[in-house]
């Protein structure tokens, strides 16, 4: 699968029998801000959590993303970052 069927594989999974709302490929911020391949966000003001996810499509594509990584930039919007 290539990378862009993997993110839409992703969305469409979380969206069905979850309570997330689900975007892919958005900007979070102002220009240069970490964009996630996939973002939720959960239906509930109570439980209110944002996670963002960041498909690898092969090892030498992960590395980077391990080493120096979004991690951080993109901890900053969400409470969570999944590879």
């Amino acid at each position: 699968m290539t990378h862009d069927e993997l993110q839409n594989d992703l969305a469409k999974h979380l969206r069905v029998g979850t309570d997330r709302m689900v975007w892919t490929n958005m900007q979070l911020g102002p220009s240069g801000s970490p964009r996630p391949d996939v973002f939720t966000v959960n239906r509930s003001f109570a439980r209110f959590r944002t996670d963002c996810y960041a498909i690898q499509v092969s090892l030498a594509d992960l590395r980077p993303d391990l080493t120096r990584g979004p991690r951080p930039s993109s901890l900053r919007f969400g409470h969570a970052v999944r590879f």
